[in-house]
């Protein structure tokens, strides 16, 4: 039987069938709380199209010398943290979903 192609992962590794070859296997945070419940509620989503629209680029991606578009909004300090800087634009910053990942698998 065929297997996918390899992915891929949020590391800079290559997954293939579900295991990364420099992570190892995807771990699944089925304990994760609903995104309203961390915090991410339609203020926020309301919020969030606005700060897109206002910065629309991947700021990793820029330091790269890469143009690409950002499609989330990462917390310097975890909003879990300091949720009293949840809009404060000096703690937010545009980024790719990629590099997102990247900075929320390093604990960012």
């Amino acid at each position: 039987m065929p297997s996918a192609p390899p992915t891929a992962c949020t590391c800079g590794g290559k997954r293939t069938n579900g295991v990364c070859d420099k992570c190892g296997p995807r771990k699944r945070e089925d304990h994760r709380e609903s995104a309203a419940a961390r915090g991410y509620d339609y203020q926020w989503q309301k919020f969030s199209e606005y700060y897109l629209v206002m910065n629309p680029l991947c700021i990793d991606c820029a330091a790269l010398g890469i143009v690409s578009g950002a499609t989330d909004i990462h917390h310097k300090q975890k909003l879990r943290d300091r949720p009293d800087l949840k809009y404060e634009e000096d703690n937010l910053m545009p980024l790719c979903k990629l590099h997102h990942d990247k900075r929320t698998a390093r604990g960012e």
